[in-house]
């Protein structure tokens, strides 16, 4: 998380809080292939919906037509892509992915 930088990372414990109530507990790091995991977040959309807020120039959705339930979004032209699946393939529950050019993809999976 540290290269989406501070700030962010502020921001985005600040949308952690207000959709799940609090962050103890609820935001565990799970390894490199799986990403993260957050429990009891009520709407994973609506937390999805106010992480993109935390980007003044994010554009999307970009539907893939290969994965129809794929939504991504991009922000500081293509630098950083966000992906929401509400239904997952590999969890079958919402995951959130970010990805910056030249890092490895990252994962938010809801439990």
């Amino acid at each position: 998380m540290e290269h989406f930088g501070s700030e962010f990372v502020e921001n985005l414990l600040t949308v952690i809080k207000n959709q799940s109530g609090g962050i103890l507990g609820k935001l565990n790091w799970r390894g490199s292939n799986i990403g993260m995991s957050l429990a009891d977040v009520n709407s994973p959309q609506s937390f999805f919906n106010e992480l993109l807020g935390l980007f003044p120039d994010v554009t999307g959705p970009y539907i893939n037509p290969t994965q129809p339930l794929e939504q991504t979004y991009k922000v500081a032209d293509d630098v950083i892509q966000i992906k929401f699946y509400p239904v997952a393939n590999t969890t079958g529950g919402p995951t959130i992915s970010f990805k910056i050019k030249g890092l490895p993809e990252r994962k938010i999976r809801f439990l």
